[in-house]
């Protein structure tokens, strides 16, 4: 089974993008936290680029539920408004194999071991998603071919989670290969309230055990 055929116009649609982050600094376009996004990619190490040839559905969200993804803005570079530290969830879709490299502000993402969307054994590796199975499987067990659910769900398809400092973000990926020429998804959210607190907590009560060992010292 092949990836999603581009037409003609979208196939030199991905050889502009190219040439555009080749030759001049691309135009960063916003996107909005809690909000999943569908991409598109060509040939392997080019930039991931919006809008994709299709959108995505049956996307997991932090409060629970799912939704539909959207187009991504038209360019390869994204910024997201990120009112505390969050992380960014990335998946291929449509045919297994397919893997990514991330950078947030221009540097190398950092990947997080404990995510809430990503499933265990699914984990990014520095700045790349997963390791994929190629061609393992298709269409992510559902409908159609993008099924983002069922993508992070299985772990044949490549995903993972990157860490999103507080302030307004710079986002932009690579496509590394294998498939070629499809689509994928993404996401900025929030770390939940509740473990922004148990965060909170752990730093207080090192604050505490350092001030304790300060008085025993004196």
């Amino acid at each position: 089974m092949r990836k999603f055929l581009f037409s003609a116009t979208m196939l030199s649609g991905a050889v502009a993008a190219g040439l555009c982050v080749a030759s001049v600094p691309a135009l960063a376009q916003s996107i909005s936290q809690n909000q999943w996004y569908s991409a598109q990619f060509g040939a392997s190490n080019t930039p991931v680029f919006g809008p994709p040839s299709a959108t995505g559905y049956n996307a997991p969200t932090m409060g629970g539920g799912t939704q539909n993804s959207i187009a991504a803005p038209t360019g390869t570079v994204w910024t997201v408004n990120m009112t505390s530290a969050g992380f960014l969830t990335v998946t291929d879709l449509e045919t297994s194999g397919d893997r990514f490299t991330v950078d947030v502000n221009s540097a190398p993402a950092t990947s997080l071991t404990n995510t809430w969307l990503n499933p265990p054994g699914q984990q990014a590796v520095g700045d790349q998603t997963s390791v994929p199975v190629v061609n393992g499987a298709f269409s992510c067990g559902g409908t159609g071919a993008e099924n983002i659910g069922g993508c992070l769900a299985n772990g044949d398809y490549s995903s993972g989670t990157f860490a999103l400092p507080a302030g307004v973000d710079t986002i932009n990926m690579q496509f590394d290969g294998v498939i070629k020429f499809g689509n994928m998804a993404f996401t900025a959210d929030a770390i939940p309230e509740p473990a922004s607190m148990t965060l909170l907590g752990m730093g207080l009560l090192g604050l505490g055990a350092l001030r304790r060992r300060r008085r025993t010292q004196e």
